[in-house]
């Protein structure tokens, strides 16, 4: 036997073990000088970050940087963890990378007059800053609230007009993209939109997409700023001719982008008092008005429900700022042809509900559901709101309430859109006859309660003014416009039917919270309101309508449940206000008051069925 082997073998057990005691501590020491030694190197790498007099120096903390971040993950950045990493907070990198930017050491010597002949060397350290910014935003996404304390979106959008490489604009429009998706009104509250789009013919098309892609998230911001209104709107009458001519493009993402942002552009501006008509031309909207019309050519060649429906709320938004350009519209036929090229219904008689039904029907059923809804919006666009009266709650939310300034505006916004129709009438008469009979026919072909809801808002609204404007004018255009009774008959049937009111109607929900089919409650008051406007207007040429479609027993069964009608509205009213409108809030009337009226006109039922 080896001797070597033979002296281990005889070694005593104590020894042994202290020998591995040696060893571990030894290996110990060496992991404790390791990480000792790491997090000297990290915390350099941090300090070597500030060094703007020794670009070598600072180009090697960078590239350190990057290559750290590229591996890096959410959860190496959790707790004291960053400090194990990096050797410091993600808040300090943060702010150094920024303070790199916007070092004005650096930016002196960063470019020279001439294009293109800047110094390579720093150009180089630049990609490395906005490469380190978009690997932190990869790995750890909570330090875009970082870069914006640090005023980093400001300082990155101003770079996009001093750059003149395009490398770096791809770079810094990639990291404003991301944080554009999770902090749009960051990119918006700087004011800066054009600088995102000023150079976007000289992009490549991923870039292009890209500048659009935050064009679009940094308008979707608009539609809840409530502030700003005069920087804002200075901003986007630079931003809008740009967005206008890009329409023409043919790639689709861009267009789709494009049409977003102007239809957020157009809602937000649509609060602005006449600011519509000043941002966007008249060859702008007609250009809008070509795509949805036949036999008209307009420079969007790309067809898709997104952009339709995008387009559509670009004329909502204009028609909602400017009564003007709404009443325009209806006078020279252009929304009734707009909604018969939808419907496919150009070439028959809207009144021939044959023929109606057998195109609006398909329609319904096979197109997308949001093409029809916004078109049906567009029509109870064009229409003033309905005023402080009566039931003509929309929409189901809780806690709705509107402020006086609202309500203010609102007025405003009747008055001025009303103001029009009361100079010409007859232009909405016309109006109101080629469009009833379709909004009828949507409403009985659909089973969707939302677009239900926004037929049955139009005809409120065709209805109440009609109405109005012939009590004022001494006239019958209500009788002209519900030409075929039979439909409306159906219609308001449809509206009062008791099948999912029963419940309610004999008394067997207490409570509030029971399951409470509001919607058919809703079309039922909405029913018994038209009902009452109608028979208050010609109960005469209604009144067999009313007898035949079995609208007078409804009515009777109504006056029967009135206790326990008043029982269910006094708790909906002590819990809140379940109705909201769209556009026009309106205050509730109680249903005795409605009732009140059906039972005068019951006695005039009764009397003529004797007779």
């Amino acid at each position: 036997m080896d001797s070597s082997i033979h002296n281990d073998m005889c070694l005593d057990p104590v020894d042994v073990i202290e020998n591995e005691k040696d060893s571990s501590n030894n290996n110990n020491n060496n992991n404790a000088l390791g990480e000792n030694q790491m997090n000297l190197r990290r915390r350099e790498l941090l300090n070597n970050l500030t060094k703007y007099d020794n670009l070598v120096f600072l180009m090697t903390a960078l590239q350190d940087l990057s290559g750290i971040l590229c591996v890096a993950t959410e959860d190496m950045f959790i707790g004291h963890r960053s400090l194990r990493l990096l050797g410091g907070t993600p808040e300090e990198y943060i702010a150094a990378l920024i303070n790199i930017l916007d070092s004005p050491v650096v930016s002196a010597m960063g470019f020279s007059d001439d294009f293109g002949m800047g110094n390579e060397f720093v150009i180089d350290i630049m990609l490395l800053v906005y490469r380190c910014i978009n690997n932190f935003i990869e790995a750890f996404p909570p330090c875009q609230y970082l870069i914006i304390k640090y005023r980093g979106v400001k300082i990155l959008i101003n770079k996009l007009v001093e750059i003149e490489y395009i490398d770096l604009a791809e770079h810094i429009l990639s990291i404003l993209n991301k944080i554009s998706m999770d902090q749009p009104n960051s990119i918006l509250r700087t004011c800066k939109l054009l600088n995102i789009i000023q150079y976007f013919d000289f992009y490549p098309l991923h870039v292009q997409r890209v500048s659009i892609s935050i064009i679009g998230n940094a308008s979707k911001a608009l539609l809840t700023s409530n502030k700003h209104y005069d920087e804002y709107y200075t901003m986007l009458k630079e931003v809008v001719p740009i967005l206008e001519n890009l329409l023409s493009y043919s790639d689709k993402k861009i267009v789709d982008g494009v049409t977003l942002s102007l239809a957020n552009i157009s809602l937000w501006t649509s609060k602005l008092n006449n600011k519509i008509e000043e941002l966007f031309s008249d060859d702008f909207i007609n250009s809008i008005t070509e795509y949805f019309l036949p036999n008209k050519s307009s420079k969007i060649q790309i067809h898709d429900s997104f952009i339709f429906v995008e387009l559509i709320k670009i004329l909502i938004g204009v028609f909602r700022g400017s009564p003007k350009k709404a009443f325009n519209i209806i006078k020279s036929n252009d929304l009734i042809s707009i909604v018969k090229n939808y419907f496919l219904i150009n070439d028959i008689d809207i009144n021939n509900t044959t023929d109606l039904n057998s195109k609006i029907s398909p329609i319904i059923l096979n197109n997308p559901i949001e093409e029809t809804k916004i078109i049906l919006e567009l029509i109870s666009e064009i229409l003033p709101d309905l005023p402080d009266e009566g039931i003509w709650r929309m929409t189901a939310k809780e806690g709705g309430e509107v402020n006086t300034e609202q309500q203010n505006n609102q007025n405003l916004s009747i008055e001025n859109k009303l103001s029009f129709f009361k100079n010409e009438p007859e232009v909405l008469k016309e109006y109101s006859k080629n469009i009833f009979p379709v909004l009828i026919e949507i409403f009985l072909c659909s089973s969707n309660m939302s677009i239900r809801k926004l037929s049955v808002e139009s005809v409120s609204k065709i209805i109440w003014w009609v109405n109005k404007l012939d009590t004022e004018y001494n006239t019958n255009n209500l009788q002209e416009v519900i030409e075929n009774k039979d439909e409306f008959g159906k219609f308001v049937s449809e509206l009062c039917a008791l099948n999912n009111n029963d419940a309610i109607l004999n008394g067997s929900i207490n409570n509030i919270n029971d399951n409470i089919d509001y919607d058919s409650l809703f079309l039922l008051c909405i029913g018994l309101q038209l009902s009452t406007i109608v028979i208050e207007r010609n109960s005469e040429y209604f009144e067999k309508m009313f007898i035949r479609d079995g609208l007078l027993s409804i009515i009777d069964r109504i006056l029967e449940s009135k206790e326990n009608i008043t029982k269910l509205y006094k708790r909906m009213e002590q819990k809140s206000s379940f109705y909201e409108t769209n556009q026009s809030s309106t205050q509730k009337k109680t249903l005795s008051e409605i009732k009140s009226k059906f039972m005068k006109k019951n006695i005039h039922f009764q009397i003529n069925i004797k007779h």
